[in-house]
């Protein structure tokens, strides 16, 4: 199931423009895979995550992150536009 909302989240950002900052917006993507919504505000609102927020946070402003997605291999930021799969490969490699 992790996938499916995961998919969700993103399609719901980058597609609909939506803000899932927004308790509201969550809800409705979990309740839309009949998750256990009261299950996941209680996991969110306890801050068992907000360690790997901040730690994700940390990295996108020590590789000065400005755009999703970005790749870091090795410890190098790549910047890579959009573009085929064969272009994309080769460019992540080297």
């Amino acid at each position: 199931m992790f996938y499916e909302f995961a998919k969700k989240v993103f399609d719901s950002v980058f597609k609909e423009g939506k803000n899932i900052g927004k308790k509201e917006v969550l809800n409705d993507l979990a309740l839309s895979l009949n998750l256990d919504v009261k299950d996941m505000n209680k996991a969110i609102d306890s801050g068992m995550y907000d360690k790997y927020l901040k730690e994700a946070d940390q990295i996108a402003k020590d590789y000065n992150v400005k755009n999703v997605p970005t790749f870091i291999v090795d410890g190098v930021k790549k910047d890579i536009n959009v573009k085929q799969y064969e272009e994309f490969k080769k460019e992540l490699i080297n």
